[in-house]
């Protein structure tokens, strides 16, 4: 029988700062726009969210061998934690988070539960720290409600350090706490599966 191991998992040194670099860099050269909250028809802007994103869609030449790693990994991940079943990685989000703007995402969780897709659910939400956490002040990910253990103080640095990743059920409430210096960068996947029943 599955079961889950834990409510979260993180893997460090994922990517290489060159990488993040090449990430943030390549994605400032597009559109970034006011982010919303929802998916589909049921998108809006809200004070819940103030930031500026991209997507990224898995046909895009420039990203495919990124959304490929992850994808790997984040099976990876499921297999040795979640066991949920997953099925695609469609897209990412590349998002800024600015002090000029006390950029933030106040709780929520992921899965859009009256999302307009008659097939797929976010199933697991995958965090990439692009930026260096000596750029920017505040901004911490945290999670709103867990039945178990917490991150302890080490391990949000080392979630935080540049390149790490972490792992977590899009069903889990989290936030992002207001930058009041500087920027963060991130990068947010979710891996979709057979809607939950």
């Amino acid at each position: 029988q599955a079961q889950m191991k834990g409510e979260w998992c993180y893997a460090t040194d994922q990517l290489t700062s060159e990488q993040c670099k090449y990430i943030i860099d390549s994605c400032l050269k597009r559109t970034l726009k006011q982010a919303h909250v929802g998916v589909g028809t049921v998108g809006r802007l809200s004070d819940v969210r103030k930031s500026r994103v991209c997507m990224i869609h898995k046909d895009d030449p420039e990203f495919s061998g990124l959304m490929s790693q992850i994808m790997k990994k984040a099976v990876d991940a499921n297999d040795e934690w979640f066991e949920f079943h997953l099925s695609r990685l469609a897209y990412m989000q590349f998002t800024e988070y600015d002090a000029d703007y006390k950029g933030e995402f106040k709780p929520h969780q992921d899965v859009f539960w009256l999302n307009d897709d008659p097939k797929y659910h976010r199933k697991l939400s995958v965090v990439i720290q692009l930026s260096d956490p000596s750029s920017y002040s505040g901004g911490e990910f945290e999670f709103s409600c867990l039945s178990g253990a917490y991150p302890t103080s080490e391990q949000k640095a080392e979630i935080k350090k540049q390149g790490s990743v972490l792992y977590f059920p899009s069903f889990i409430e989290h936030c992002v706490k207001p930058v009041t210096k500087g920027k963060r960068y991130s990068l947010c996947c979710w891996v979709e599966g057979p809607k939950w029943r």
